[in-house]
C-alpha cells in the first residue's frame, strides 16, 4: 500500500514458529531460535524485491516487533524467562511468589497481601513498576557472566531470567514488551477459577469469613437457565453454552467469555448472599468489556488500571 515517500510499503504478516512443548522441550531454546533470528536479521537488512507497479527493484525491509504464544512458550523460547510457577514469574515486573508454608508443594503463588506467617510483601499492586528493555538485558547479562554456576542459578532465580534471549540481536524487538501476556489463557483461567470459587469447588478451598459461595441448588437453577437462554440469543453473539453447573468439560475461552459477559449478569443477580459480591462480579464484567475495546484513550486506560487494582484487592479480601 502506498504511504509516505520514505515508507512506500507496509503490511502485517504472521510468521508461525513451531515450538516443541514439554515435558521434552529443548534445554537450550536459543540454539533452535538461531535460525529464526538470522532470518529476522536478513529481513531487517533488506531483501532485493521486484516492484511490479514501478517495474523496478527495491530493498524490502521486514521487522517482527511482536511475538505471541502461550505463557510457557513465550517464557522458554522468546524471552528465556522463568515459567509462571517460578519465584519470580513475571517478565514485566519484580513481583515475587511464595510457596505454601509447611508443605512440599513447589508451586509459587503471588498474593499481594500475604497471610499471617508469611514475609510482608514490599510491593503494592497500584505501584508495580515495569522493567525497561535496558534493565531486562542488563539483568540477563549479569546472569550470563556470573562467576560460578551457583551464583548464576541465584541470579537467574532473583531476576526470573535464565539467559540473554538470542532474539535480542534482532532490531525492532523490545524486551519484555514485544512479548505481551497471553490474554486468552489469562482471561480463561481467571473466569474458570472464578466460577469454581463462587460455586465452592476451587481446590477444596473454604470460603473463610466470607459468604460468597452460591448454594448447589441455586447453581443447578443457573445451569438450567443457561441452557434455556441459548434459544433466545442470536448465534452471532457467540456459541451455545452448556449447563455451567453440570458440564464445564467443553467450556472454552469463548464459552466462558460469552457466559460471563452476556448470561451471568442476569443469571447471578440476587443469587449472592450480599450485594457486594454481585457488585464485585459486575466490576469484573465491566473490566473485561473495556479490555476488549479496540480503541482507548490514555485516561480510559488509567481508569481501567485503577479498577483492575480495586477488583484485585477486593478479590484477595
Amino acid at each position: 500500500m502506498n504511504l509516505d515517500p520514505a515508507i512506500r510499503y507496509q503490511w502485517e504478516n504472521i510468521i508461525c514458529v513451531g515450538l516443541i512443548p514439554g515435558p521434552r522441550k529443548p534445554k537450550n531454546f536459543n540454539s533452535f531460535m538461531w535460525v529464526y533470528t538470522e532470518e529476522l536479521l536478513q529481513a531487517a537488512r533488506g531483501v532485493s524485491t521486484y516492484d511490479a507497479e514501478a517495474d523496478t527493484m527495491f530493498d524490502l525491509h521486514a521487522y517482527a516487533p511482536l511475538g505471541s504464544g502461550d505463557m510457557p512458550a513465550i517464557a522458554s523460547a522468546f524471552t528465556c524467562t522463568k515459567n509462571h510457577n517460578a519465584k519470580h514469574p513475571c517478565r514485566f515486573c519484580s513481583i515475587e511468589g511464595v510457596t505454601i508454608v509447611n508443605t512440599r508443594n513447589p508451586v509459587h503463588y503471588v498474593p499481594m497481601t500475604r497471610p499471617a506467617g508469611y514475609p510482608t510483601n514490599p510491593l503494592k499492586a497500584e505501584t508495580l513498576q515495569s522493567i525497561s528493555h535496558d534493565e531486562f538485558l542488563t539483568r540477563a547479562n549479569l546472569v550470563d557472566h556470573a562467576p560460578t554456576v551457583n551464583h548464576r542459578k541465584d541470579l537467574a532465580q532473583l531476576y526470573g531470567i535464565n539467559t540473554t534471549p538470542i532474539l535480542s540481536r534482532a532490531p525492532g524487538i523490545s524486551f519484555p514488551f514485544s512479548f505481551p501476556s497471553d490474554f486468552m489463557h489469562l482471561l480463561e483461567n481467571l473466569m474458570k477459577n472464578y466460577v469454581l470459587l463462587i460455586s465452592g469447588n476451587f481446590k477444596k478451598l473454604k470460603a473463610g469469613r466470607e459468604r460468597y459461595v452460591i448454594p448447589e441448588k441455586a447453581w443447578n437453577e443457573i445451569g438450567a437457565a443457561t441452557v434455556k437462554a441459548n434459544a433466545t440469543i442470536p448465534s452471532s453473539f457467540g456459541r451455545r453454552i452448556p449447563d455451567i453447573a453440570k458440564d464445564r468439560t467443553f467450556f472454552t475461552a469463548e464459552a466462558y467469555l460469552v457466559w460471563f459477559t452476556l448470561y451471568a449478569p442476569i443469571l447471578l443477580r440476587d443469587r449472592f448472599t450480599r450485594p457486594k459480591y454481585y457488585k464485585h462480579f459486575t466490576l469484573l464484567v465491566n473490566i473485561i468489556h473495556r479490555l476488549l475495546s479496540i480503541i482507548t484513550t490514555h485516561d480510559e486506560r488509567a481508569a481501567l488500571r485503577r479498577d483492575i487494582v480495586k477488583w484485585y484487592e477486593e478479590y484477595e479480601q
